[in-house]
């Protein structure tokens, strides 16, 4: 509950000035925690808090002066801006080097992809988030570094030159917290990227990753509203980002299993989109054995690793493909004539992440997700499946789904487990069933599969 407490005139220096003000102080009582959790775009969001801004101000005898205005102001005055749309500039340096990198294209689209691909592997961002530019396109050239604000309108800036319309838009990344449209304040964007238009398509890009395709926006401004600064229209125009990337991971496990109870085979995964990207980018600063003992936690599991195939790390344009070869010693539990072994050896869930009772505020996964394994498992011929391991399904409404099914034919056996995530948001009204649907995926993933030794039917005879 807030209250307000007014407490009338006072008094304030300013300069020579006395002028009259009136206090006011805003207090919150029995204001309920709010707690971290997962998959939330920005904590801040969901705190009630009050911000002031000044819209004005009038010294004795002078008009006021308006500071808060409107947002066609707003997109006005950034176009006349020299820190902003006037660092959009295709002078001498920036259409020599656009003819350079666009020599021998004809399509418009293969220019854009040509520029693209230049600045993102040319000029590296020094990470700082930034809505207005310092330096000059023809400055970021020489110096092969700027903040995302100044590789955009370099990126802009050449796209012009290429005869390619595109605009700036200014946006709050989710880390920096959601904006307010009801007053036209500046100070709460962080970042800007552009929106490009070839043959009535709209493309928006951001060249600040290397690793990061023409068509996968960052992560951190999925969802978010954004500005579009185009003198051609002065009018206010929001967007919003929305990603149609469904980030798809595949995963097979091939597994030969003993009497010991050892266990040799591979692990073979495809990642796409955003999964992919997190991975190249660990991969640049770790070493494959690195990673992948990280990534299976091959200590805790006991794994011991052979070899490591990554194919097309340097192929962005591709999922990334991890085939990793390994054994582990006496994986499965042995128990007189029973083994006991978990199939879903990588990727499962130990615990539920959804730990608050109560949470109100959605859960927010920023893009679609499934994830698919299919394992092999052959086991020894004189054992066979003893208890039955159930085919089973879980749903979630139409937003998530789990499934295992099961398959034995002599000593193979193969598994599917499947989660798709087919929403972007979960409203807190559904947040009781998101908790239990976790809870009884945990205990299917964490199900063993009981192996008995073969009777042996000529001596019972």
């Amino acid at each position: 509950q807030m209250k307000v407490f007014h407490f009338g005139k006072t008094q304030a220096i300013i300069g020579s000035g006395n002028p009259n003000c009136n206090l006011t102080r805003w207090a919150v009582e029995n204001a309920p925690a709010v707690k971290d959790a997962p998959y939330v775009s920005n904590l801040e969001d969901y705190k009630n808090r009050v911000e002031l801004q000044l819209s004005g101000y009038a010294f004795p005898r002078n008009k006021k002066t308006d500071i808060l205005g409107s947002w066609e102001k707003v997109v006005e005055e950034l176009i006349d801006s020299k820190s902003f749309y006037e660092k959009i500039d295709d002078d001498s340096d920036v259409e020599e080097l656009e003819k350079k990198i666009t020599y021998g294209l004809i399509n418009k689209k293969d220019k854009m992809l040509a520029i693209y691909n230049w600045v993102k592997n040319s000029i590296v961002w020094d990470k700082y988030e930034r809505v207005f530019s310092e330096l000059d396109p023809d400055e970021v050239i020489e110096l092969k570094k700027g903040n995302s604000s100044e590789i955009t309108f370099l990126l802009l800036s050449l796209l012009k030159s290429a005869g390619i319309n595109g605009y700036p838009v200014i946006l709050s990344t989710r880390s920096n917290g959601e904006i307010q449209t009801l007053y036209p304040i500046v100070n709460q964007f962080n970042y800007v990227l552009a929106n490009v238009e070839i043959d009535s398509e709209t493309y928006f890009l951001d060249a600040t990753d290397p690793l990061r395709a023409y068509d996968l926006l960052p992560s951190d401004v999925i969802g978010v509203r954004g500005l579009v600064i185009n003198p051609n229209n002065k009018k206010t125009e929001w967007i919003t980002l929305s990603s149609n990337k469904h980030n798809i991971t595949n995963t097979q496990i091939y597994v030969k299993l003993d009497e010991t109870g050892t266990i040799n085979g591979s692990f073979k995964e495809d990642f796409s989109d955003y999964r992919s990207l997190n991975y190249r980018n660990e991969l640049q600063n770790e070493s494959e054995l690195e990673f992948i003992k990280e990534f299976y936690d091959t200590e805790e599991n006991n794994y011991i690793i052979d070899s490591i195939l990554i194919p097309t790390k340097d192929s962005i344009e591709l999922p990334l493909r991890i085939e990793t070869y390994f054994s582990a010693p006496e994986y499965a539990q042995i128990n007189d004539d029973y083994l006991y072994i978990n199939p879903l050896m990588i990727h499962r869930r130990e615990s539920n992440p959804f730990k608050l009772k109560q949470r109100n505020f959605p859960v927010d996964y920023g893009y679609k997700r499934s994830y698919n394994s299919v394992i092999s498992l052959y086991i020894p011929s004189n054992y066979e499946v003893d208890e039955e391991f159930k085919n089973k399904e879980l749903r979630l409404d139409n937003d998530l789904k789990f499934k295992r099914i099961i398959s034995v034919e002599d000593n193979f056996i193969q598994l599917l487990y499947r989660l798709d995530i087919k929403t972007t948001l979960i409203s807190p009204n559904k947040y009781q069933k998101l908790r239990e649907f976790y809870s009884q995926m945990i205990d299917l993933q964490s199900e063993q599969l009981v192996l008995r030794k073969k009777t042996n039917i000529s001596q019972n005879n």
